[in-house]
């Protein structure tokens, strides 16, 4: 007997056999049991999922010598030529080489005839949609009011290109894409069966090549077992169908992760001189990054990478090390070189430097993360020893004296504002502009940064209960700073002011609406009055030059407004 491949020798010949679509031969089934037989169907989704399949078992279904039946036997002479495909009841065309209207007449001619042995005569007509418009046409009349004994049965994998009058006329059943696993666990069975030794991570990596096609899945398992039957490995699968291996992604993201230039090279040259193709490797990397990309941000991710059990595991340990932002942007680079390469001469070298530019992407810094560095560097800045004072002239600078170290001291610096003594004079609680200013200068001295984002701010009320701090609205970025540095502003505040105050509320106002005038005049402060209060004689005018507002100004919009 002649061998039979396995996409033949294993096509379901009832409707419980059809896998993962239960929502269309449960349909039929029951319109068998009741009589709503209709005249034509329409079976469209993608290719290998069980079109022709379910239309045979319906032919069969419905000329069983003991139907119609939603079980049919099997057994008898209708249901064995129906197997076959030399039953003269059931007619299968292909619509690709028969899409001419001569062709659609001489059916129009053929279904007055009767059926020889069964009660239906069934036309299944695959890829339909490659009929010609003036074929359709002249099929309309004869598919609306066919004769009793006739039924059509329509298959096409591009049902948009179906004529809308013809749609009308059929009941439509839309075929699903079969799951991986469903695919693994026939697989699985048919191995079984036919006494082949095959590991798991072979066949999942067959039923993904299949992309939810039954039949491209048994196909290539065909080829695998004529390439080899016993103890059949990943290894293998992978070298017969020019795949690139998981281990070679995880060498080349490890190396993107370590910036390794010539790492990443040599890994993409030795996958070339093994014989693979660039094509295939840059769909390989885009499908790695994508299962990193899963594994990092979902949970549980075993249902959606579709892996074995011990590769989801691999993913998920080697996510940790990557950001989400990193994984978008490697995903993003290997898409735009996949559409170059389609129309590239030189596949290589855009492959090339597309992996160039992935090792010279940085590292994604997370804000929170920065803003404690930014912290840390301040803390490190306030236990400095201060600086002696020098005069600062636009024409010349003034190199002054290094400063005598300070003696070690047996207790640790603490992190609080310099236990400098408290003023002779504390400032009463009902001057704020005095007191802000105070501040400021003070913060200037131990927290330069921190000084930078509170020029904007001013202090609208103060008692022990609270401070009353109020941001503009188009310096609103600048209260994240202040609440990270909340605590030092309190304990600077009970410190000038000689009272403990216990809380700092800020606020967000809008100066267009919402400004009163108490608010403006407190908002207001003379460069006289900081004048008195500047060390050194040293005016305000002197010190706030416009250059060195703006300097500041932009450095703070530039690192707190672009992403990190």
């Amino acid at each position: 007997m002649a061998y039979q491949v396995l996409a033949r020798k294993w096509r379901p010949q009832e409707f419980d056999g059809v896998i993962a679509q239960h929502h269309i031969t449960q349909t039929l089934k029951r319109a068998i049991e009741t009589g709503h037989i209709a005249h034509a169907y329409l079976f469209c989704g993608p290719r290998g999922v069980g079109k022709t399949t379910t239309a045979r078992i319906l032919a069969k279904a419905l000329n069983c010598a003991q139907g119609p039946t939603p079980e049919p036997c099997n057994t008898c002479t209708a249901c064995q030529e129906i197997t076959t495909g030399t039953s003269m009841d059931v007619i299968e065309i292909d619509g690709a080489s028969n899409n001419s209207v001569d062709d659609v007449r001489d059916l129009r001619e053929k279904v007055n005839f009767t059926p020889t042995r069964g009660k239906y005569k069934v036309y299944i007509i695959d890829e339909v949609h490659m009929l010609s418009s003036a074929a359709f046409n002249a099929l309309l009349k004869t598919l609306e009011e066919p004769p009793p004994h006739v039924i059509f049965i329509f298959a096409t994998t591009e049902v948009h290109k179906v004529l809308p009058t013809i749609l009308s006329r059929c009941q439509r059943f839309d075929f699903k894409r079969i799951e991986t696993q469903k695919i693994v666990a026939w697989l699985h069975h048919i191995c079984q069966h036919e006494n082949v030794e095959i590991t798991e991570e072979a066949l999942y990596l067959i039923a993904r090549r299949a992309d939810g096609g039954m039949r491209d899945a048994e196909s290539i398992l065909d080829k695998v077992i004529s390439f080899k039957r016993k103890a059949i490995t990943l290894e293998d699968v992978t070298h017969l169908l020019g795949v690139v291996s998981e281990d070679i992604l995880f060498q080349l993201t490890g190396a993107l992760l370590r910036h390794q230039r010539s790492e990443v090279l040599n890994l993409l040259d030795k996958t070339i001189r093994a014989g693979y193709d660039i094509a295939e490797f840059a769909n390989g990397l885009a499908e790695h990054l994508r299962n990193l990309l899963i594994a990092k941000v979902s949970d549980p991710a075993a249902s959606m990478l579709e892996l074995p059990e011990s590769s989801v595991e691999r993913y998920q340990q080697t996510s940790v090390e990557f950001e989400v932002e990193d994984l978008l942007r490697l995903l993003r680079i290997t898409m735009e070189a996949q559409q170059e390469l389609r129309k590239s001469s030189q596949p290589r070298l855009i492959f090339e430097v597309a992996l160039v530019r992935m090792t010279q992407l940085k590292r994604t810094v997370k804000l929170e993360d920065l803003l404690q560095r930014l912290a840390k560097l301040e803390e490190k800045i306030a236990t400095l020893p201060p600086a002696a004072d020098s005069h600062v002239t636009n024409s010349s600078p003034v190199i002054s004296p290094k400063p005598q170290p300070e003696p070690r001291r047996s207790q640790p610096t603490p992190v609080t504002p310099k236990a400098t003594p408290p003023p002779a004079d504390s400032i009463p609680l009902d001057q704020p502009q005095r007191i802000w200013t105070v501040l400021k200068r003070r913060v200037q001295q131990e927290k330069p940064i921190l000084s930078t984002n509170l020029s904007s701010i001013s202090l609208i009320e103060i008692t022990p209960e609270c401070a009353r701090l109020a941001i503009p609205v188009a310096h609103a970025h600048a209260k994240m700073f202040v609440e990270h540095h909340q605590e030092f502003i309190r304990q600077l505040l009970t410190h000038i002011c000689g009272v403990k105050i216990r809380e700092i509320i800020i606020e967000i106002q809008d100066n267009g609406e919402n400004a009163t005038e108490e608010n403006v005049q407190v908002q207001r402060v003379s460069l006289e009055e900081v004048a008195q209060e500047t060390p050194s004689g040293k005016s305000a005018k002197d010190i706030l030059t416009p250059e060195y507002i703006q300097k500041w100004t932009a450095w703070g919009a530039e690192t707190f407004s672009k992403p990190i």
